[in-house]
This record gives structure tokens, sequence and C-alpha cells, in this order.
């Protein structure tokens, strides 16, 4: 009798926890159908793993073989203000449940009012740097991030060959560390951080380097 009490139990909480789970995703509108028939390459400023790189407003959806931040409803509603209107007028409507949801319906329009896809999230992190990779293709799960959320702070997810690497970049256009941690040869010549790369400093008149360019993912994936 116990046990079957105790099933009960669990089964009405697995309800109760599916409810909480649709009830805090259904302010958000459904995602629009794209028919994509380029050829799939990934690109990692728009793609996104979770909604939480999203910005408000934005849903994580389905886009060919990735999935971009795309413009939903919120509560049924379409963001957005017609004096922001651009583009070339689209459909006739009398509400703006008939535009998408990038869209309003202004004078007897769907005009668009913001971007349909944004990138994703980066939280003040400056641009990922470039690498010029011509080894063979081979994942090192120590070190490749999958999402951004895999990265300590003052580090991006970026592209490194068929990978993905934790990098060091710059957080709100500062370079983190300090001169007196510096190591290494010195660098190029500058007179301000932003002329060095993500990783180094100017210290005493030259690129130093203060913390490591490419550190180990902090969730790493266990084979």
């Amino acid at each position: 009798m116990t046990t079957v009490v105790q099933m009960n139990v669990y089964f009405i909480l697995f309800l109760g926890f599916v409810a909480f789970i649709e009830v805090n995703c259904q302010h958000l509108g459904t995602c629009p159908k794209f028919d994509i028939i380029t050829v799939c390459v990934i690109d990692f400023d728009f793609h996104c793993v979770d909604q939480k790189q999203c910005p408000a407003g934005y849903r994580c959806c389905p886009y060919g073989c990735n999935r971009r931040c795309v413009a939903v409803t919120v509560n049924g509603n379409h963001l957005g203000s017609c004096s922001d209107a651009s583009g070339t007028p689209g459909k006739t409507c009398t509400m703006d449940r008939s535009c998408e949801g990038h869209e309003k319906c202004c004078n007897g329009r769907c005009q668009t009012v913001r971007d349909q896809i944004v990138k994703v999230n980066s939280k003040g992190l400056g641009t990922c740097p470039k690498f010029d990779i011509f080894t063979a293709c081979v994942i090192d799960f120590d070190f490749h991030c999958a999402v951004q959320n895999n990265c300590p702070s003052g580090y991006r997810c970026c592209p490194h060959g068929c990978n993905k690497r934790c990098a060091a970049v710059t957080v709100n256009g500062k370079h983190l560390g300090s001169c007196r941690a510096a190591y290494g040869k010195r660098g190029k010549k500058c007179t301000l951080d932003r002329s060095c790369e993500g990783h180094e400093k100017c210290c005493y008149g030259r690129c130093r380097e203060v913390r490591k360019q490419i550190v180990k993912v902090l969730y790493p994936v266990k084979n």
C-alpha cells in the first residue's frame, strides 16, 4: 500500500514539474518555419544551443541544421513599434497577430519592426580571435566547448578548426589580467591594451601575455 501511495506522489510531482515547464515557456510564441536548402554551415555567432543564449523576445528555434535566436511573440504581443518600421510593406492586416513575430500591423500592412534573427548573447565578451589550424581534425573533450556556459569568466567559446575552444577575450572592452603576471616573450609595440590580443596587456610599451589564451572547459564530456 505504501509503495502505491509513493508512486502516486511521485507521479503527481512529475505532472507538476511538467506543468511548471510549460507555464514558464508558454509566454514565448511558436517558432516560425524556415525552408533552408543551402549547404549546412554552422555560424557560431548565431547558433544557439540553449534558450538562455537568446535575448528577451527571441526564441532558440530550429533553422536548417542549426538553431537561431528568432523573434517571436511574448504573451501574445508583438514587440516593437511602428515608428521603427522598415523595409517593404507586407501583406494586408488588421491586427498584429496576422503578422510574423518580428513584424507589426502598421497602417494596414505587416511591416518589419525588429530583426528577425539576432546573434546569441555574449554578455559583453569581445570578438573571437582567428586561429589558423592545419592539423588533422581531432576533438579533445577537455578543451572542446559546446556552449558558452562551458567556459570560465573572461573566456568565450570560439571556433578553433573543426572544434571550439574557450579563448581569452576582452570583457566590456577591457583586457583582464595584470602586467605583474606577464610572462613569455615581449610582443609587438603598443600604447594601449586594445592594440594587443585578448590574453595580453600593454606592459611598458609591448604586448605581453598575462593569462592563457586557451583553457580547459569547466564541464568536459566524459567518454
